[in-house]
């Protein structure tokens, strides 16, 4: 199951630093989203980004950042092919299509309703947080597993996820997890990162052994 990062939506000290000690530790897949940035802060961080980590970005907002740096993609809404807009959004984004394409959705039932001009889909939020240490669970496990076992999307999961339940997403078949708050604030981004790739390992040993056995 592949890990996915989110920023946290406002600016964190020494954030293009740390972003690249996540991709040097493993990151695969970072997301920008930085609601109240402007394009030149955008453009600030995304030059303090290592080069070779750039074809592993993408944005949610400013796209035409995504060639300048040569990026992985863009996160769009989900309506966003939709009516006559959307037929002259996609001549633009899928007729010379070389990158990446995600984008978000609430329910788990609207996975393959979806223009299939997106490569992933995050669902979202998975969970409720009512305190700092308790959440509950905000969907249902056989809709879940039905939708994804029935789609051939890649669908991950996101909002809430943190170290107690991501065995829990790896057994209801999402293909990844999208990580924000049980990253950037743990007080130690990096280590924290490193610790949901350790337990990502064995979680997936634990699944080819099984199919073995």
């Amino acid at each position: 199951m592949k890990i996915v990062v989110y920023t946290l939506p406002y600016a964190v000290k020494n954030e293009a630093n740390k972003i690249n000690q996540l991709f040097d530790i493993g990151l695969e897949e970072l997301h920008i989203r930085k609601q109240g940035f402007s394009k030149d802060d955008l453009f600030s961080l995304l030059s303090g980004v290592q080069k070779e980590y750039h074809s592993k970005i993408v944005l949610h907002q400013q796209f035409d950042l995504m060639n300048k740096f040569g990026l992985k993609g863009l996160h769009l809404p989900e309506n966003f092919f939709n009516g006559l807009i959307g037929s002259f959004r996609k001549i633009k984004y899928l007729g010379k299509k070389n990158f990446q394409l995600s984008t978000t959705i609430c329910d788990v039932k609207n996975v393959e309703s979806l223009d299939t001009g997106f490569d992933l889909v995050f669902v979202g939020p998975m969970y409720k947080k009512f305190s700092e240490q308790n959440s509950l669970t905000n969907f249902d496990a056989f809709e879940v597993k039905s939708a994804i076992s029935n789609t051939t999307k890649k669908v991950f999961a996101f909002g809430g996820i943190d170290f107690k339940n991501q065995s829990r997403m790896n057994s209801l078949g999402f293909k990844g997890i999208v990580l924000q708050g049980s990253i950037w604030k743990s007080g130690d981004a990096v280590n924290a990162f490193h610790a949901f790739l350790l337990n990502q390992s064995e979680l997936d040993i634990g699944d080819r052994s099984m199919r073995i056995a």
